[in-house]
């Protein structure tokens, strides 16, 4: 193996020293707008930039200060743990986090109402200046962001990574930088966006109609808009089946369960900590811990651990302490209305990995109850 590596080494060494650098001069008396250019068309080839990262260069060259003003933004207190440094995205689990890129979208949509850049680039200002409607509506995009985390903390989400998709924070900062105030039905959109995987695959058209939405405060468009998506026939709220056959989205669920948490102030076990907590993170947890399911000599195609009947969410502390211990073990000890919180079926009999697969069934039922209960409730005229 030690040869085999050392092999690897030098022929990647020999690579870089026999590769070609093709270097441009360009002379001294050219302008920024020409420089810019330059480094957006040969940024084009072989591995290509981001868009976001293009056209934060582009506003490098028209926006005095941009990157510190980005990064002053991005670590703001009124950001904390819904926002992402420059240079750090797409790292580990991101979510909904705010980013350069989502900071230039805002401000192109309040100027221009558009939020593909190569739209964008199609309606150029004079002088090449694309991006002058970023300087312009800059603040009001910043304000509408933390306008936005503020309302999404005060209904129980903690941080940003439990957002399926960052672009659930755009729209929402649309809205508020128009002067909109938010109400539940902005918490019933972000749930059915993450429980049918709104944002998924291609998004630039979606999110070009839900920013016009916003940009009217029309969150009925907004829901109707995943609705049809969704392929909803009448509404977007899902059926127990979406649950038990594992239809919708997890992580939309698991969001879905954090403002159930909020409101009904249930609590973590067996610490009995409250989920809203803030002075410790909220973890997933495998109420039937992957160990057990893996070591269960009868086990078939049903016993699979990350099924939606057996995560529920528990403060980083209780889960550490559960470890790999059965539910026939512990959940005796927890009080029975925190098992109702947590949308524990109550017959201990389905708490023994021989009946694993009927304990899912009946806890995604529950589940599905709840949610449908919660989404009727923030739906509600």
């Amino acid at each position: 193996m030690f040869f085999k590596a050392l092999d690897r080494a030098n022929a990647i060494r020999t690579a870089i020293l026999q590769s070609e650098i093709i270097a441009y001069e360009i002379d001294a008396d050219v302008d920024d707008e020409n420089v810019i250019e330059i480094f957006a068309r040969l940024n084009q080839q072989g591995v290509r930039l981001r868009p976001s990262d293009l056209a934060a260069a582009r506003l490098t060259g028209h926006m005095a200060g941009f990157r510190n003003r980005a990064r002053e933004v991005l670590s703001s207190l009124e950001l904390v743990k819904f926002a992402v440094p420059e240079g750090k995205e797409e790292k580990g689990r991101s979510g909904g986090l705010v980013d350069t890129d989502l900071l230039i979208r805002a401000s192109l949509f309040l100027g221009a109402r558009l939020i593909r850049y190569r739209d964008v680039e199609k309606q150029k200002a004079p002088h090449g200046q694309a991006y002058q409607y970023v300087e312009a509506n800059w603040e009001k995009a910043v304000t509408g962001f933390q306008q936005a985390v503020s309302f999404f903390r005060g209904e129980g989400i903690p941080e940003g990574s439990w957002l399926p998709y960052r672009y659930l924070l755009l729209p929402p900062a649309i809205a508020s930088a128009k002067g909109h105030i938010f109400g539940p039905k902005w918490i019933a959109w972000m749930i059915l966006a993450s429980l049918w995987s709104h944002y998924a695959g291609e998004t630039e058209t979606k999110l070009q109609k839900d920013c016009s939405f916003a940009e009217k405060g029309d969150i009925h468009g907004l829901i109707d808009h995943v609705t049809s998506r969704a392929k909803r026939v009448e509404s977007a709220i899902p059926e127990i089946e979406d649950f038990t056959q594992n239809i919708v989205n997890q992580n939309g669920v698991l969001l879905a369960l954090i403002i159930h948490f909020a409101r009904t102030g249930t609590r973590s076990f067996p610490a009995q900590k409250l989920i809203t907590s803030a002075d410790e993170p909220l973890e997933e947890h495998h109420i039937f811990p992957r160990s057990v399911i893996d070591s269960y000599p009868d086990r078939d195609n049903e016993f699979v651990p990350d099924r939606l009947g057996n995560i529920t969410l528990l403060t980083r502390s209780d889960n550490e302490h559960l470890g790999d211990i059965e539910p026939a073990k512990y959940l005796p000890t927890i009080e029975e209305d925190e098992r109702k919180g947590h949308c524990i079926p109550d017959n201990p009999t389905l708490w023994n990995v021989e009946q694993y697969p009927e304990f899912c069934r009946q806890r995604e039922t529950i589940l599905a109850n709840t949610v449908r209960d919660l989404l009727a409730q923030l739906t509600m005229p």
